[in-house]
């Protein structure tokens, strides 16, 4: 152990020791035995923090209920009980799904079919019918922001706005293909 760590470890136990005797020195002041307790736990902390050795806790060393209510999980949050509540694990990394070719091709002619007959088709019949990746799909081929995961869910007023959206889609195309006809006759 270096000097510098040997006059840390001699900081802290001599911060825990003045801790430890501030309620013989104020024992008709509780809660500025209290406060005075939680800034010398902060101290210790920031110290323990700096030498890499284990934080301490704010509790005092009779109090059992505190103790293990810092422990165990949550069962109310202001008088409301809290269901399936359990300690919060750290995640494994997400792994990234690369779907296969073929997977890929049969979605793309699904998208496509479903978007030949969507304008037809009522829009409570295609959120039925349809998987959610395929609306998603002709969302998107309909030029709209979607994600896998926005919208969280779709409704029917979604696929109407889908519908729109294709009808728009369509008058632009139909605009592009009219001039594009109109300047190969220009040309000839």
């Amino acid at each position: 152990m270096t000097p510098q760590e040997t006059e840390l470890h001699e900081a802290i136990n001599f911060l825990k020791g003045t801790k430890e005797q501030m309620a013989g020195f104020l024992p008709s002041h509780p809660g500025l035995v209290s406060r005075s307790n939680h800034v010398l736990t902060q101290l210790i902390n920031g110290m323990c923090h700096m030498a890499g050795l284990p934080l301490v806790t704010d509790l005092p060393e009779g109090n059992t209920q505190q103790k293990k209510a810092a422990t165990e999980p949550v069962t109310h949050i202001l008088g409301i009980p809290v269901t399936n509540s359990k300690r919060i694990k750290k995640s494994e990394p997400q792994t990234m799904v690369n779907p296969k070719e073929e997977d890929v091709k049969i979605l793309k002619n699904d998208v496509e079919a479903a978007l030949t007959t969507f304008l037809e088709r009522d829009s409570k019949d295609l959120l039925e019918s349809l998987d959610h990746i395929v609306i998603r799909g002709v969302a998107k081929k309909a030029g709209m922001q979607v994600t896998i995961l926005e919208p969280e869910t779709l409704t029917v007023q979604f696929i109407n706005e889908v519908k729109e959206a294709i009808t728009k889609m369509n008058e632009i195309n139909s605009k592009v293909d009219k001039a594009d006809k109109n300047s190969k006759r220009g040309k000839q």
